[in-house]
This record gives C-alpha cells, sequence and structure tokens, in this order.
C-alpha cells in the first residue's frame, strides 16, 4: 500500500470535521481562544477598605468552609477582574487584619494569577500575610506516606526561622502549589517585598482539576457542588495559625452556628459568607 509522506502535516479534508447532521461537533480546525491574549483588568473595589494592615487570605474551597464559621461580618469590598467578582473583603471586628475569600464563586486561568495577586499586595499595601488554601494529599510526596485521614496541615513561608506547633509541618519539594496562593507567595518572597508572608495548606482529598480556560461569571451554585469535608476541629487549629501568622495571638472561635462534627454537611442550603454580599 502506497502511504504519502506528507499526509500526517495536511489538514483532514473538510468531510472529517464538519457535519450536516453533528452541528454541535467542536471543530478542530476552528482557533481556540488563548485566554493569554485577553486583557486582565483587576480593581479593588470599596472605599472602606484599610491599607497598611496585615492581610489574611482564604482560596477556594477551604474559603468557603472557613468564612462559614470566621464570623467576618459584612462584606465592605470586592475584587473584581474583568467585571467578574473574584475576591470579597471583610474587616471582622475581632482582628486587625482585612480578609479577603477569594475564587469560591469562580476560578482564575493562569494568566490572570499573577495580576491579581500583584493588584492586591500592591494597593493594599499589607505588613504581613497569611494564607489558607489546599493541597492533594493523596499525591502528596513525602518519606513516609500517611493515610488520608492522617494527613497534616503543611506550610511554606517566606520567613527563614519560625516555629510552629507539630500540628504543622513544612510543604516539601518536590510538591507544587499551582493555585493563585502560588503567585502571592511568589510575589512576597522578592527581595524587594520584605513583607512576611505564610502559606498554611490542608489536606483535600481530591485532586483539584486545572484552572478553566477562561474567567467564568460568579455562580453560588459552584459554591455548593464544591463543599469540602474538613472536620472542625482542623477547621479551628487553621483559623487559629492564619491569624497567629499576622500578628492575632487570640482570634475569635471558629464555628459553625448550629452545627457540629464535621464542618460542611450542610448541603441543603447555601453558605453564607460573611452577614451581606456585594455584587459587580
Amino acid at each position: 500500500m502506497d502511504i504519502e509522506p506528507l499526509a500526517s502535516d495536511q489538514l483532514p479534508p473538510r468531510y472529517a470535521v464538519e457535519s450536516d447532521e453533528e452541528e454541535d461537533e467542536i471543530n478542530p480546525l476552528t482557533k481556540q481562544v488563548d485566554q493569554s491574549d485577553v486583557s486582565t483588568n483587576v480593581k479593588v473595589v470599596g472605599d472602606a477598605i484599610p491599607e497598611s494592615k496585615p492581610l489574611i487570605i482564604a482560596s477556594g474551597s477551604v474559603a468557603t468552609l472557613w468564612a462559614k464559621g470566621a464570623d467576618l461580618g459584612e462584606q465592605v469590598g470586592a475584587i473584581a477582574v474583568n467585571g467578574v467578582q473574584v475576591g470579597l473583603v471583610f474587616t471582622p471586628s475581632w482582628t486587625t487584619a482585612v480578609v479577603i475569600v477569594s475564587e469560591v464563586m469562580t476560578r482564575l486561568p493562569y494568566s490572570m494569577m499573577h495580576p491579581y495577586a500583584e493588584t492586591i499586595i500592591s494597593k493594599l499595601k499589607p505588613t504581613n500575610v497569611s494564607l489558607l488554601d489546599q493541597y492533594p494529599a493523596p499525591v502528596y510526596i513525602s518519606s513516609a506516606q500517611l493515610p488520608l485521614h492522617q494527613a497534616q496541615i503543611r506550610y511554606i513561608t517566606t520567613q527563614a526561622s519560625t516555629a510552629y506547633p507539630d500540628i504543622v509541618h513544612s510543604f516539601d519539594p518536590p510538591n507544587l502549589i499551582s493555585t493563585t496562593s502560588a503567585a502571592f507567595m511568589a510575589i512576597l518572597n522578592m527581595p524587594a517585598s520584605q513583607v512576611p508572608a505564610t502559606l498554611f495548606l490542608l489536606p483535600g482529598s481530591q485532586i483539584l482539576p486545572p484552572p478553566p480556560r477562561t474567567l467564568e461569571p460568579s455562580d453560588f451554585d459552584w459554591i455548593q457542588d464544591h463543599e469540602a469535608e474538613w472536620s472542625a476541629a482542623l477547621m479551628d487549629q487553621a483559623h487559629v495559625l492564619l491569624n497567629q501568622a499576622v500578628g492575632v495571638k487570640t482570634p475569635a472561635k471558629w464555628a459553625i452556628k448550629g452545627e457540629s462534627g464535621v464542618a460542611a454537611r450542610s448541603a441543603q442550603s447555601k453558605p453564607k459568607i460573611g452577614e451581606g454580599s456585594m455584587y459587580i
């Protein structure tokens, strides 16, 4: 059988990618939208957001749960990316820190993570930063593999020497973080930054899907569908660590009113983050 040498370099015939009967099929010859070609416009919204204060940033599913028991109060501002609300800003009465609950209603594409983090840091000028996120415990690489129920809180810090209790262990290479928290830490670790920062990572039972190719509108249903299952005791430990890292020694106790045991078993109602909400 004769095979044309350059056949693999040629486009398929029209009938191979188009069909009058299957109009919904994806055409592989159609140019896909490249998010890197889309400009990223990050705006801090809200006149009551103080600057030069400690900053706490909680992201993703962990943030959804943490915010429910952290008594954050009323939302005072937002971080918008291309008109989509990505971060919710709070100034709880029990702390001097500004709190940002980030990416609980939508997720940022890779190309938007760094501009998002850079804008927040440059606008708010934090004195120190603590972050809360998760890591996939089933694929975490360590010398002693632990079962999922024994997985530990881990941390990454920009400070040379920091002492944490025995419940916290370092997040060691070759493990990687690819969420927006990594963008914050990369910026804050630059020599010119001089802002101490610590990222606390709770063990997640699943591997997170990759970031979306495009930024989707805010969606409260996304919160409910991605609610996590960390215990109240673990969340309280993370709450204390988050606050101690920015100088709050005795924060208000983390607790969801009327709930006990595993903290995230409220699938019947959508989570309430703070006492109010700002929409863009």
